[in-house]
């Protein structure tokens, strides 16, 4: 469960059954109405439930010009997170994947933006 008005993974739980559930998306909930952002912004009503995929996380930095994605930086997250809840706290980089692993992760993100029309700007994108 993860709060689209925050970033840095703040409020993002993992809730693996449905009384976790329930009880996250209370949490979640009382972050963002503590915060004065349920008062304020329209977006802080909106919350992304997504399935967890276990596994090595890194993330991608890159931009965007004329549909053409750019790798800037691809980090990797060497601390396990696997909630529940997802601390941020260090990125590596370079990356130590193998070079075919990263350029996997490139062309997904690229593949990403494609499918969503994007086509200028900075793209930051978490991989597992």
């Amino acid at each position: 469960m993860k709060p689209l008005i925050l970033s840095a993974s703040c409020g993002v739980i993992r809730a693996n059954d449905e009384e976790e559930f329930m009880g996250a998306f209370r949490r979640v909930g009382a972050l963002l109405t503590n915060l004065g952002l349920v008062a304020r912004d329209e977006q802080a009503r909106w919350i992304l439930v997504e399935d967890f995929v276990p596994g090595i996380e890194v993330a991608l930095e890159g931009l965007l010009t004329q549909g053409a994605l750019q790798p800037l930086a691809m980090f990797d997250k060497p601390d396990p997170l696997n909630g529940p809840f997802f601390e941020e706290t260090i990125y590596v980089t370079p990356s130590r994947l193998p070079s075919d692993v990263q350029q996997d992760i490139i062309a997904c993100a690229d593949r990403t933006a494609q499918a969503l029309g994007l086509r200028e700007g900075p793209v930051h994108g978490n991989s597992a």
